[in-house]
């Protein structure tokens, strides 16, 4: 089955899969559509499926899977996955804000040519004051296989992770439990972009301005997650190459 056939497959299960979102893209496409399917009545269950890369093991089992009948004796049912949302509040214009995120909460300078100077509290202590860096990233266990996993080096389970994008001083990174309250208070006045997944606002923030971040108490329930991070359909369309070839004059 090729690509155009296997999306033919999905539109069919789309179509009478009426508690089931199939999301047919890449991690950003999870990251960015996710809140549409979120309801107060809660959440539909999502399935994410890659849209190019995918490995002839999953490619095979996709095929089988939009194509079963009701009947069908093979067994291809998909383990459901919950995962945690964070909540950043905030004040902007003296009014109250929420960014939830499903993956993570940035806080970074409009201003690309200058860094940040904040401190970062847990459970209203200082864990580290007065970093110079271009800004923070708050990851969710989702989103610890992200982008925070390109700024900090690390991946979790469990808890809230705090990651320093380009700090000045080399300062560990932290992961914290998930009954944690993150506050990320401004040293300096700056103008800010805050992020949530796809989501950004921006807020020109005086000195003292605090982000806190906690755990939304809310899960979103995800299908075949495991099936979505197969660490082959990943390395077919994330895949670096480092050529290390040089020459001497």
């Amino acid at each position: 089955m090729d690509d155009k056939t296997l999306k033919e497959a999905i539109d069919k299960f789309s179509a009478r899969a009426k508690d089931i979102a199939v999301l047919y893209g890449g991690d950003g496409t999870l990251v960015g559509e996710w809140r549409k399917f979120r309801t107060r009545k809660g959440s539909k269950c999502l399935l994410p499926i890659r849209n190019y890369g995918l490995c002839r093991k999953h490619l095979e089992f996709y095929t089988k899977f939009f194509n079963a009948s009701e009947d069908s004796e093979e067994d291809l049912s998909l383990k459901q996955f919950l995962f945690p949302v964070l909540r950043g509040s905030f004040k902007d214009k003296s009014l109250d804000n929420y960014l939830d995120a499903l993956s993570e909460l940035t806080i970074v300078n409009a201003d690309q040519t200058a860094a940040l100077r904040f401190n970062i509290k847990v459970n209203g202590k200082p864990i580290v004051e007065n970093v110079i860096a271009n800004g923070v990233i708050l990851a969710t266990k989702l989103g610890s296989t992200g982008y925070f996993k390109s700024v900090a080096r690390t991946i979790f389970t469990q808890g809230i992770g705090i990651g320093l994008i380009a700090p000045t001083y080399s300062v560990p990174n932290i992961v914290v439990g998930s009954a944690d309250k993150i506050q990320f208070e401004l040293v300096r006045r700056a103008k800010l972009v805050v992020t949530a997944d796809k989501l950004k606002q921006e807020v020109d923030a005086e000195a003292g301005w605090i982000l806190e971040a906690v755990d939304a108490c809310e899960n979103i329930p995800i299908l075949g997650y495991d099936h979505f991070m197969c660490p082959e359909c990943r390395k077919n369309r994330n895949s670096t190459l480092v050529n290390d070839n040089y020459c001497i004059v």
